[in-house]
């Protein structure tokens, strides 16, 4: 079967990998998919594929003491390359 005979609910094209789906009910339950949690840096809500564990501990400087004080934080990843590269992002609070 080629890419182009296949229907929509069959493949689902996703960070640059294609997920192929046997039926409607996987293609359903692979895309229901909610932003539940926010960033702690520009407090957006953050899809689980976006999320980025960053250790706060060695970016002291940049952070607020709050954010420094619970050592492993979830951030987006645009602040977290952003703050990779000791910028400050500028969604920031």
């Amino acid at each position: 079967m080629r890419k182009s005979d296949k229907t929509a609910w069959q493949t689902c094209v996703g960070a640059n990998v294609e997920i192929g789906f046997n039926d409607e009910d996987e293609f359903i339950s692979g895309i229901n998919v909610f932003a539940d949690k926010p960033c702690r840096v520009c407090k957006k809500l953050i899809y689980p594929k976006q999320r980025c564990h960053l250790q706060t501990s060695f970016r002291q400087d940049l952070l607020p003491s709050e954010l420094v004080k619970l050592n492993k934080i979830v951030t987006c990843s645009r602040c977290s390359a952003n703050i990779k590269k000791r910028k400050v992002p500028s969604q920031s609070y």
